[in-house]
């Protein structure tokens, strides 16, 4: 896995947590800029080579550095890269079907943060320049998640690879679903307009 990573320190303190900035997955195919006042989680990134995960989130909190830059909207968003594979359409491709899929329950499912879709609903679909978007609510997770139960997801294709990323509000934070969607096409574009693999489609 390719990073930036950027730390800070102080004469005397413990090495900082490093603050990093943009993640590579799929050998540099898909990557993944983070929004400013983000940044990914160390101990949340994932990536075999054909998939990866990412958490991005307040870079103060994650790094423990007051410093750094931090976003106005106290959000967590999440990154997901898999490999298309052989003869699966694009998110494109079906994306006039995705609708349907994701109000039945394998796609409740897929949606779920906890694992089980029985609590999900579909609050709303919208697709926009080949992206899929979804805001769903999840009733009955348990509240030591630490995350509210509404949030964004998006879903598109980077060159051979399905991009699946989420914005979810903390439980403390009461942040409005358009500016939640705002977040989450901001860094769509930017993912697509970093990645090499995006580019050369």
């Amino acid at each position: 896995m390719a990073l930036v990573a950027l730390g800070a320190c102080t004469p005397g303190s413990s090495p900082p947590v490093p603050a990093i900035y943009k993640l590579a997955f799929a050998d540099g195919a898909v990557v993944v800029p983070t929004p400013w006042g983000y940044c990914a989680d160390p101990d949340a990134i994932r990536n075999d080579g054909a998939s990866g995960f990412a958490l991005l989130g307040n870079c103060a909190t994650i790094t423990g550095r007051v410093f750094v830059p931090q976003p106005a909207d106290r959000v967590v968003l999440t990154v997901a890269v898999r490999a298309r594979r052989p003869g699966v359409p694009t998110i494109a491709e079906e994306i006039d079907t995705l609708d349907a899929f994701f109000t039945s329950s394998a796609g409740r499912r897929a949606l779920a943060l906890s694992g089980d879709g029985s609590g999900v609903e579909v609050i709303e679909t919208r697709a926009e320049d080949g992206i899929f978007y979804v805001l769903a609510r999840e009733a009955g997770r348990p509240p030591a998640s630490g995350l509210a139960d509404r949030w964004w997801r998006a879903y598109f294709d980077v060159g051979n690879h399905i991009v699946s990323i989420a914005v979810i509000a903390t439980e403390a934070e009461d942040v409005a679903d358009t500016r939640a969607l705002t977040i989450l096409k901001g860094l769509a574009l930017r993912i697509r307009k970093a990645s090499p693999a995006h580019s050369a489609g």
